[in-house]
């Protein structure tokens, strides 16, 4: 039995630190994504409408943060549904509001971290859906598009 818990306790430590560094969320050159320097940032308001869109002019390089809302609890997840090869997500994260106790169906929120490609010239759409993903339908309940101008 010692040595069952002594085994069990080096696995748990093992996934501690297992999970602290996969879930620290590097980009790409070694860079944590929170040390990326974000061009723009976009925070979607609970109450938006339906179906939402933002145009960014951007250069070739930069990152876009993005934070979408949602309710926890419900099954309802933000996808990405349409992702050109232009726009790369190097983070994505889920959190809490800070304001907010952490309840059942409490507000959430999903943040994507998104570059813009160095070759990419003109415009992209990437398209996020809140859908539940075990369902089959790409259109989600709530949609947000985020079009990408670049001009070189």
């Amino acid at each position: 039995m010692k040595s069952f818990l002594s085994c069990l306790k080096n696995i748990s430590c093992f996934l501690l630190i297992w999970s602290s560094l996969i879930g620290s969320g590097f980009a790409q050159d070694g860079m944590a994504w929170r040390e990326l320097p974000i061009a723009q940032s976009i925070v979607i308001a609970n109450d938006a409408q339906k179906d939402a869109e933002t145009t960014l002019q951007m250069k070739p390089g930069q990152y876009i943060s993005l934070e979408l809302p949602f309710s926890a609890g419900t099954g309802y997840q933000w996808m990405v549904s349409v992702q050109p090869p232009s726009l790369n997500v190097v983070h994505e994260a889920t959190s809490s509001s800070v304001s907010e106790p952490q309840i059942v169906g409490g507000a959430m929120r999903q943040r994507y971290i998104i570059q813009v490609c160095e070759d990419m010239s003109g415009e992209e759409t990437m398209l996020f859906s809140l859908r539940r993903p075990w369902e089959q339908s790409q259109e989600g309940v709530r949609n947000f598009r985020l079009k990408v101008i670049v001009e070189r």
